[in-house]
This record gives C-alpha cells, sequence and structure tokens, in this order.
C-alpha cells in the first residue's frame, strides 16, 4: 500500500517525522518530511527528503521502510521538485 502524506513515522533512531508532500522521480517515491516532538508539534528546522523503500519480509507481506536521501545533487533536484507541489 505505501506511505500516505500527513502520516508521522518513527525511524529506527527514535526520530519522528510527518510526510508533507511526495513525488516518484525516475522510479523511485520520495517524500519531503519535517521533524516532530513527543507532542506532536512541527520542528521547522528539522527537515529531510525520504526515499520509500519495500522488500518482501519473511510472511510474504511488503515490508515499507525510509532512506534519508543523502546525495547533495538528488537533494537540490527533488528540493525543487517537492517544494513546487507543496504550492
Amino acid at each position: 500500500m505505501g506511505l500516505k502524506i500527513n502520516t508521522i513515522i518513527h525511524l529506527e533512531d527514535d526520530e519522528k517525522f510527518v510526510l508533507l508532500s511526495e513525488t516518484e522521480y525516475e522510479g523511485s517515491r520520495y517524500f519531503l518530511a519535517m521533524g516532530v516532538d513527543g507532542e506532536k508539534e512541527i520542528i521547522p528546522q528539522k527537515v529531510a527528503i525520504l526515499e520509500e523503500q519495500t522488500e518482501s519480509g519473511d510472511s510474504g507481506e511488503e515490508e515499507i521502510y525510509v532512506e534519508r536521501v543523502t546525495d547533495p545533487d538528488l537533494v537540490v533536484v527533488l528540493t525543487e521538485i517537492l517544494k513546487n507541489g507543496c504550492d
């Protein structure tokens, strides 16, 4: 099924992010996300671009996780696409 906008996700390092916008680029799905604190308040200086990853679990069900985009060139391209999607 996949991730949805306005969903709060928890990363392995216990960070929490709310998904604000999404796009597909070169066959992958990306999200613009902002950090949230324990009271679900947005942390404006905590912004990330996340790539959705899927793989089959042991039970055969699809498991979904995300990875931070760290390639600076890709971050620039995706930021422009995702910002325009929020307008």
